[in-house]
């Protein structure tokens, strides 16, 4: 007889947080974008019509960390993932 205090459906949190644990062995630990450059084409930091290239991406890790690349399409993304992307983690 299971106890009234305790049901299975109480670890239910668990099957989450280890998928986040699993996804970070495999990928990496995510970084967030920190700062980028690209080439102004006049419209400076006009946020609706200005198409960026960007040259230079940087991200920080929640250690401390940073990465910096520098992209050849042209675009940063949000999220980086070291090991994803081939780079030291």
């Amino acid at each position: 007889m299971t106890p009234w205090l305790f049901r299975p459906s109480y670890l239910l949190w668990l099957i989450p947080l280890a998928a986040l644990w699993v996804g970070a062995e495999i990928l990496g630990p995510p970084m967030v974008i920190w700062s980028y450059s690209w080439i102004d084409d006049g419209r400076g930091h006009d946020p609706f019509n200005a198409e960026r290239q960007y040259t230079r991406c940087t991200w920080v890790g929640f250690d401390g960390s940073a990465v910096t690349t520098y992209p050849t399409d042209g675009r940063c993304g949000w999220l980086y993932f070291p090991k994803l992307e081939g780079g030291a983690p």
